[in-house]
This record gives C-alpha cells, sequence and structure tokens, in this order.
C-alpha cells in the first residue's frame, strides 16, 4: 500500500533551546526537509506553538517554548538516494544519481527516479501531484525537472527546444584534447539497435552541436565543462566518441578506462524560460565529489 494511501500521523515535540524564528526553528528539526516543505507544515496547520496552532512562520521563540508538529505518513516515509536541489509551488528539481533510471521503462517500473521523487513527496503532502517534464540518461547524474502543475508540464515538453536557453554539463573523457575551447557539429543518426552515431556521409541525419571548455587535465583525463545548443539523444557521448575522445565508463561507446566504475557525465545546469510568465527558470547540481578525485583542484563551472 502506498505512503499517501495508508496517511499515519506521527506527532513529535520540540522545545527552543534559543530565541529564534519558528519557520528557522523547524529547518533545523528537520535537515532532511526542503525549506519549501517545511512551510507546507505551517501552511496546513500542522505546527501548534505551546499547545495553540499557529500558520505564522515568522512566530518568534524563546528559551523553553514547545513545538509540536503532526506530520502524515512521516513514519513510513523512506530518505532519498539523491537530493532535491529545488523545490516551489510548480517545478521539482532533484540531482539523480548515476545509474538510476529517470522514468519507468519495460524492465523497471518501480525504482526510478520519479516515483521515488513522487513518493516521497506524497508522504508530506497526501495532494502533491508530480509530472515528468524531460529525461536524462540512467547513466547520467545530475539535473531533473519535474512540474508539478500538467499544464506548465504540457506547455513545456511542447516546445522544449525553443523553451530551453542552456543545458550545461561536466564530462571527464580519455585523453588530452588539443584544442581547450571548440565546438563540435555533426549529423547524428540512430541505428536499429538505438546506438546513436556520426553520421558522416550526411544521409539525413540530425544536427548537433556542442561546446566544450576544458577545465582540467592531467595524464590520462581532461575535465570538460560542456553545453550543447541541440539536445540529441546520447549528443554528448556519440559526439565525443567520434572526436576521439571518449566519455570514461561509457560502456556503450566502448570506452577503453573507467576510474571511477560509472560514466563521467553530469548535468550541472539547466535554464529555460517559464512557458507562461517568461520568467527565466535556472537550477544548478554541483561537480560530483567523484569527479573532484580525478581533478582536485578544479572549481565548479559558475553559476550564471
Amino acid at each position: 500500500m502506498s505512503l499517501a494511501k495508508k496517511n499515519i500521523p506521527e506527532t513529535r515535540d520540540f522545545v527552543a533551546k534559543e530565541p529564534m524564528g519558528l519557520l528557522e526553528f523547524l529547518i533545523t528539526q528537520y535537515p532532511n526537509l526542503s525549506r519549501n516543505n517545511v512551510k507546507s507544515l505551517l501552511s496546513r496547520k500542522q505546527v501548534s506553538l505551546n499547545g495553540r496552532p499557529t500558520t505564522a512562520f515568522d512566530a518568534p521563540l524563546v528559551k523553553g517554548d514547545k513545538v509540536t508538529v503532526s506530520r502524515y505518513g512521516a513514519r513510513e516515509a523512506k530518505p532519498l538516494p539523491f537530493k532535491i536541489v529545488y523545490e516551489d509551488d510548480e517545478f521539482v528539481a532533484i540531482d539523480k544519481p548515476s545509474g538510476l533510471l529517470s522514468v519507468s521503462d519495460d524492465r523497471e517500473t518501480e525504482y526510478t527516479a520519479f516515483n521515488l521523487t513522487y513518493t516521497f513527496l506524497k508522504s508530506l503532502n497526501i495532494k502533491t501531484r508530480l509530472y515528468v517534464v524531460h529525461r536524462i540518461d540512467k547513466d547520467t547524474s545530475g539535473l531533473l525537472i519535474f512540474s508539478k502543475n500538467p499544464e506548465v508540464r504540457d506547455a513545456l515538453q511542447e516546445h522544449w527546444n525553443d523553451l530551453v536557453t542552456r543545458r550545461g554539463y561536466f564530462a571527464i573523457v580519455e585523453g588530452r584534447l588539443s584544442k581547450k575551447d571548440d565546438t563540435l557539429k555533426a549529423n547524428l543518426r540512430e541505428t536499429s539497435t538505438r546506438l546513436v552515431f556520426v553520421d558522416h556521409e550526411d544521409e539525413g541525419g540530425k544536427e548537433a552541436i556542442t561546446h566544450y571548455h576544458v577545465m582540467g587535465e592531467n595524464d590520462e583525463f581532461s575535465l570538460l565543462d560542456v553545453s550543447i545548443e541541440t539536445g540529441r539523444k546520447n549528443q554528448i557521448r556519440a559526439q565525443f566518441h567520434d572526436f576521439g575522445h571518449d566519455i570514461i565508463g561509457d560502456d556503450k561507446y566502448h570506452a577503453k578506462k573507467d576510474p571511477l566504475n560509472r560514466l563521467g557525465l553530469h548535468a550541472y545546469s539547466l535554464e529555460f524560460k517559464h512557458p507562461f510568465s517568461g520568467q527565466i527558470k535556472k537550477f544548478y547540481a554541483p561537480i560530483p565529489k567523484t569527479f573532484k578525485t580525478l581533478f582536485p583542484e578544479t572549481k565548479s563551472a559558475k553559476k550564471e
């Protein structure tokens, strides 16, 4: 039975040890919840101050004040195996780990980034709805965005390539690149076995444009900041394979080296224009710690 259907209440009491605002106090007590989730406890009248229900997030606490929180589904809510990096009333952004499917496929229907996120959020608020906006490869880590609004989801999916203004990746490739800044352009085609490759004969493939900047290098590998103009399937992997510098750990393209026991590709930046308000939404997921083991002195790309 799902967490939402069980709807089991859990009540916890906390005592303030020093003066502070109620919202900040709750955030310290629930470090695994986002700020938005903590605010929802207040808005749903699940918080009492000295025995009286309150929705005032800025209520001042003094030493000795008693705060009581009643949550639903909390006893069965399992911690997520990844971090929620952003959440508001319309969007949820997670930092998906490598090896986890974005959404279900023919082989796996339950253990996916979408299902885990939806189940967790629904355990906190039974009215939560979540919709798939896009997806990233199973072996690629990084930003994955979901929407809480079906109209926003539909508009984004229909006009995704027109609305997206930036897609940034960290990539670790085999070897050292002669040019430290360059643009790769190619036509990509897909075989009947779903392998995407660069079509040098120009027989109707889809154009792919990829920019890169070398952030760090050693005797064996190069760390790249990659941005793509076109969102083709396996674009980065196929182009760098054709370029002679495979992404490390890329079994699909027969990379020779796998020092991190994972694909060396991480989606760190995603920006798009809100389909209705026109506001630019920016999301960011920091460089994985494992990447830094190969390039310990490299700093993350700047947020723009």
